[in-house]
C-alpha cells in the first residue's frame, strides 16, 4: 500500500514543522496544496506533531498558515 500525493505532502509538511524546518516547511506546503490539500489540512497535519515534538512546533502553525494563504494570493494554487 502506498500514499497518495496528498498525503505524502501532508506527512512531510508534519515532518517538516516537527523537526522546525522553516525553508522545508515552504516546499512542503506548495507541495501539499498542488496535491489539492486546504489550508485547514495543513494547518492539522502540523498541529499532529504537537504532542511528538512538544510546545516548540506552535511557532510553526502561522507560518504554514501564511505559505498557504501567500500562494493562494498570488494564484498559484
Amino acid at each position: 500500500m502506498s500514499l497518495n500525493r496528498e498525503t505524502l505532502a501532508l506527512a512531510s509538511l508534519a515532518i517538516a514543522a516537527a523537526l522546525r524546518l522553516e525553508w522545508r516547511l515552504m516546499q512542503h506546503v506548495a507541495e501539499a496544496e498542488a496535491a489539492g490539500a486546504a489550508r485547514n489540512e495543513g494547518e492539522g497535519a502540523v498541529l499532529a506533531g504537537l504532542t511528538h515534538a512538544g510546545l516548540p512546533l506552535l511557532s510553526m502553525v502561522p507560518l504554514a498558515t501564511q505559505a498557504f494563504d501567500e500562494r493562494h494570493h498570488r494564484g498559484l494554487d
